[in-house]
């Protein structure tokens, strides 16, 4: 009976570790490659989008921006060559009059460019290369929200002590393999 004790003991102990490290991963953060979808080859560019479509680069970046949910704590990922940087505005009149005069450069040293989101102010990008914004190479992130919150413990679905599950805002659900075991065992 002992024995029997100690394997399910390090048996939760292992789901309990394994389920911790994937809430992890899901509190991190999301990475977003900005323009994926929508723009010619998912690159942070200044050429038109897919031949055979209507779309400016700007409507292009307008739909991609639309198209993702962005949080606290994820990534925006800007694919492209050396040609090109990555620099952020204060305002939206500033990205629409591509007036970069007085910019934060975010541009890494070497392509991508990773730029993780610190607060739910909106973001707005351009390139700051001669005439890449006025080419429509700039996109607005308007709608960014506070991020995850924290995991809950909650009962499972179906609501008897068979067990418990742990889960996240974001989706994230693992059963803690206490099936079979009595409520009272675990308070």
């Amino acid at each position: 009976m002992e024995d029997g004790l100690r394997v399910a003991t390090v048996w939760r102990l292992w789901i309990t570790t394994f389920c911790v490290f994937q809430l992890m991963k899901s509190v991190a953060g999301l990475d977003y490659i900005v323009g994926a979808n929508f723009v010619t080859g998912g690159l942070w560019t200044n050429e038109p989008g897919p031949s055979g479509t209507n779309l400016t680069l700007v409507h292009q970046y307008e739909l991609w921006a639309k198209s993702v949910n962005i949080s606290v704590g994820d990534t925006l990922i800007f694919n492209y060559d050396d040609a090109h940087t990555v620099v952020l505005v204060s305002t939206q009149e500033m990205l629409d009059s591509c007036n970069y005069t007085t910019y934060e450069d975010v541009t890494s040293h070497k392509p991508p460019t990773k730029y993780t989101v610190k607060s739910v102010q909106p973001l707005y990008f351009v390139c700051s290369v001669e005439n890449h914004c006025q080419d429509g190479q700039k996109v607005a992130i308007t709608s960014i929200s506070g991020g995850s919150t924290p995991p809950v413990v909650s009962p499972s679905p179906s609501a008897s002590s068979e067990g418990r599950s742990l889960q996240s805002v974001r989706g994230f659900r693992c059963d803690l393999g206490l099936y079979g075991a009595r409520e009272s065992e675990f308070q």
